[in-house]
């Protein structure tokens, strides 16, 4: 059952010229998994994992993931959110993966895909977003920061894997956990913030 959430028209000016896209969001189904992976295998510093493990992601995460097309393209993913319900606490939606393909980048489109996530009717609403995130993945860093910002959220980040918990041999750097409160924040917290 493919499940179209909604489409958006993005204009931009390129090279002087006005430059329309329809991009749509959709609940990922299992075969969308093989064009999740090629779209992370594209998407350094992600880690990539197996497409067995896109494909899973794909069908047994559907409801907390999504994936973005361009109108024209029914085939190949630009765009992909996965995560998950964590198990022991069905409010929190921990976001495992962002990725868009290069050609859409500064676009807006991870906001555009987790609003659209969140939309998702579910029996639980979502009041808490949490992602891992490397130092050096300044991106993933800059993005949820943002995001939370735009959401008059509060935003908290702790030590969540050291780079020992992975092995020396792997050479991964540590992870970091943001989690994003989606209430507003109270008035003297956002005072306090200027």
């Amino acid at each position: 059952m493919l499940l179209l959430l909604i489409s958006v028209l993005f204009v931009a000016i390129v090279n002087g010229l006005q430059e329309a896209v329809i991009f749509t969001f959709e609940i990922p189904q299992k075969r969308d998994g093989r064009f999740v992976y090629d779209l992370i295998t594209s998407s350094p510093p992600l880690d990539v994992n197996s497409r067995y493990a896109y494909f899973l992601l794909c069908d047994h995460f559907a409801s907390s993931s999504i994936i973005c097309r361009e109108a024209s393209d029914d085939e190949k993913v630009i765009g992909f959110v996965g995560g998950y319900r964590k198990p022991t606490d069905p409010e929190t939606l921990f976001v495992w993966q962002i990725a868009v393909d290069e050609k859409h980048r500064g676009k807006g489109l991870p906001a555009m895909m987790l609003d659209k996530m969140l939309q998702v009717h579910n029996p639980v609403t979502i009041t808490s977003i949490e992602a891992t995130y490397t130092p050096s993945n300044k991106a993933s860093y800059h993005f949820f920061t943002k995001y939370a910002k735009a959401k008059q959220a509060l935003a908290n980040i702790d030590d969540y894997l050291s780079a020992d918990d992975f092995g020396s041999s792997t050479g991964h750097e540590e992870e970091k956990l943001i989690k994003i409160f989606l209430t507003p924040m109270p008035t003297t917290m956002k005072n306090k913030e200027k």
